[in-house]
């Protein structure tokens, strides 16, 4: 007999065929799966209702009513997961606590029993990849800090899905940057022509205060807790900033911040 090697599941109808040789001709085949079906026809199919493993026998009877049999055993497994990686999405700039979100089905219906494993790597030669957490409950939501990161530059993070049966799939974010901050904030690029990026990581909202060197006041904005960056379009009073070296510093009710320097090279 010959079975299709790749493993079956509950969900798979299994082929199996016959390949028996004789002298003479086979004139009758009786097929036991294993799981109390059988079958009389040459290449049968059947589908498994419950995983495990099973013994298949095929008995045949040759034109001299002379019969031989074959045994081989089959592990039916349950279909293994699915998951999609929703956050990180592609070209995000992250720095600070992010929420890694995804989304995990099970074709059985085994949805919280699911256990999950994070993971992130430098997109660099070379760079493997290291574990955010593992082991966690699917509940769709990782909060990370991206501190622990030790290097910025562009990142993909990975997710898998285990079901108790130990069947497995996995999903990888397509890149984003990660931005490794120095203090509160710091802005890029630097020397900024047309914008500059703010990226800041504060335990409460706060302003941005941005000074030329005489000590004036410029520009000022409000930087959300919640949010870890902001876009500046070098205007100030609707006109372009001048060229020169300017002081940035972002203060709340808890802290204030490092003075920063940004230079304006258009």
């Amino acid at each position: 007999m010959c079975i299709r090697d790749r493993p079956a599941t509950v969900l798979d109808v299994v082929e199996f065929t016959d390949e028996t040789t004789d002298d003479g001709e086979i004139v009758a085949w009786h097929w036991e799966f294993g799981d109390g079906a059988e079958s009389d026809k040459q290449n049968p199919e059947h589908k498994y209702a419950a995983k495990g493993k099973f013994t298949v026998k095929l008995t045949v009877t040759d034109d001299g009513d002379l019969p031989d049999s074959a045994e081989h055993e089959i592990a039916v497994k349950h279909p293994p997961p699915e998951v999609r990686l929703l956050k990180p999405t592609a070209g995000v700039v992250w720095t600070g606590e992010q929420t890694i979100e995804w989304e995990s089905t099970d074709p059985d219906d085994e949805v919280s029993a699911l256990k999950i494993t994070l993971e992130y790597a430098l997109q660099a030669a070379g760079s493997g990849w290291q574990v955010i957490a593992t082991n966690q409950d699917n509940t769709g939501k990782h909060k990370w800090d991206t501190s622990q990161v030790t290097r910025g530059g562009r990142y993909k993070v990975r997710a898998t899905a285990v079901d108790p049966d130990g069947g497995s799939a996995g999903a990888t974010s397509e890149e984003f940057v990660i931005v490794v901050l120095t203090r509160a904030i710091v802005a890029a690029p630097n020397p900024a022509r047309d914008s500059a990026t703010f990226y800041y990581d504060i335990p409460a909202d706060g302003t941005l205060h941005v000074y030329d060197i005489a000590g004036r006041l410029v520009y000022s904005a409000l930087l959300p807790a919640s949010m870890h960056a902001y876009e500046w379009n070098l205007h100030a009073g609707g006109r372009p900033l001048a060229n020169g070296v300017y002081l940035y510093i972002v203060v709340n009710d808890a802290q204030k911040a490092e003075v920063g320097r940004l230079v304006v090279s258009r």
